[in-house]
């Protein structure tokens, strides 16, 4: 039970700059957004459920062989000694959270704890399906394991 208004703050998001009506690129923030959607989606009444940028680099290289073209430029793998990465792990933390998807403990802390009910997951889902039909799917599964 959130008391921001999300989809009102994804709509403002989402306005056309300048008076262009352009399809809205897909970036890492954007990306996390959908991610921590659907993650809320498929968690269903589970309030706890919890993210960090490891859980999301585990997840998402788990489904790397059916990852969108249009996100093989967006993610980049870092190979560490202690297991590969994505680069952009905690950009996809931060723009769930700058739509309030997400919330942090304090800025420095890297667990990150799902503020959005289902019901407002499932709206920006929504909209974000419209746009990114195939990244949306992409993301369902993600999110379930």
């Amino acid at each position: 039970m959130s008391l921001l208004n999300l989809a009102a703050l994804e709509r403002s998001s989402r306005r056309p700059r300048q008076g262009t009506a352009q399809r809205q690129q897909m970036t890492a923030d954007v990306l996390g957004r959908v991610i921590a959607c659907a993650w809320r989606v498929g968690g269903g009444n589970d309030a706890a459920t919890v993210l960090t940028p490891g859980t999301l680099s585990a997840r998402i290289l788990a489904h790397l062989e059916s990852l969108p073209d249009e996100l093989r430029t967006v993610l980049h793998i870092d190979h560490r000694v202690d297991g590969d990465e994505i680069e952009e792990a905690s950009q996809l933390l931060v723009g769930a959270q700058s739509v309030g998807v997400l919330g942090r403990l304090n800025p420095a802390h890297t667990t990150a704890v799902v503020r959005a009910d289902a019901l407002q997951a499932y709206a920006l889902l929504d909209a974000y399906e419209a746009e990114f039909p195939a990244i949306v799917a992409w993301a369902r599964k993600v999110a379930q394991g």
